[in-house]
């Protein structure tokens, strides 16, 4: 008999992937978007209390269930004005599938989406290419908050969007690395207590980071959100499909705030300090996706 994931795969995904349903963040009104890459409304509200910034949660449609997804359906010719005076700084591998070479290829975009060109955006800084942790898997959320702030002082972009890898796997805000986390809890070598302990402990670990942040970025009008939720067990999927539909995957975090510069931090990034590295398809296996 198949496997949900294999009818998902069959069934679900050539449907709902082309389409594009929720609310844009270029509708609305921000200067610092703070994306935390697969964050769940329901554990970010639960640990509110533990950080004075967050007085309150609400939450949003995402135009994805996945950050390939939520990438080619936000970075869209129809915002190109708004995207031309963003700058974006991002951890998060897929900008080189969306921007990339590949960005036309039926492997790597089934959906065909139609997305805006690499030189269009006001400035993309691509931290997965040129600070990539081998030991942890993935990049450290000290290094995107550097490269966060050092942008935010240099730019003059009207805009600034910051996307975390935590707390997506793997969970390195615990005693010990998770990886592979939704694979082990489908093949039931993870119990789910566990798996949501350290998810948690993963999101506490880059809310640290986002603190610092707002100590040193001058923005108003902050945003605290995400490019989708994850799925642990409802309607027995694990992680985050592309095209899937169900509220914890497609409903992601909605928090206003603000964000004043006093220079509390000296950043330890710069564009010139930055060396390329990385094998892209031992990372993407690192994050879940091979």
């Amino acid at each position: 008999m198949p496997s949900l994931y294999a009818l998902y795969q069959a069934i679900w995904r050539p449907l709902f992937a082309p389409i594009t349903s929720g609310n844009h963040i270029f509708d609305h009104e921000w200067d610092l978007l703070i994306i935390l890459d697969g964050c769940r409304v329901d554990t970010l509200q639960k640990v509110t209390a533990e950080f004075d910034w967050l007085e309150s949660v609400g939450s949003t449609r995402s135009v994805g269930s996945q950050s390939k997804e939520w990438l080619a359906k936000t970075f869209v010719p129809e915002y190109q004005t708004e995207i031309q005076n963003t700058a974006y700084v991002t951890a998060n591998i897929f900008t080189r599938e969306v921007f990339g070479e590949s960005r036309n290829n039926r492997r790597t975009n089934p959906a065909n989406w139609t997305t805006v060109e690499r030189e269009t955006i006001g400035e993309l800084v691509e931290l997965w290419k040129t600070a990539w942790d081998t030991e942890l898997d993935t990049v450290a959320p000290q290094t995107v908050t550097d490269a966060a702030i050092t942008t935010a002082r240099q730019t003059d972009a009207d805009r600034l969007i910051v996307h975390y890898m935590q707390p997506h796997e793997p969970f390195i805000g615990g005693p010990r690395p998770i990886r592979n986390v939704w694979e082990q809890l489908q093949r039931g070598s993870l119990d789910i207590h566990t798996a949501r302990t350290q998810y948690k402990e993963n999101l506490r670990f880059v809310l640290s980071e986002v603190t610092r942040l707002l100590e040193n970025v001058d923005a108003p009008q902050t945003v605290v959100s995400s490019d989708h939720g994850n799925a642990f067990g409802e309607w027995g999927m694990y992680g985050h499909p592309i095209g899937f539909q169900h509220p914890v995957v497609k409903n992601v975090p909605w928090a206003e705030t603000t964000a004043t510069d006093c220079r509390t931090s000296v950043p330890n990034w710069s564009p010139e300090s930055a060396a390329s590295s990385t094998d892209v398809e031992a990372q993407l296996e690192a994050l879940g996706y091979r």
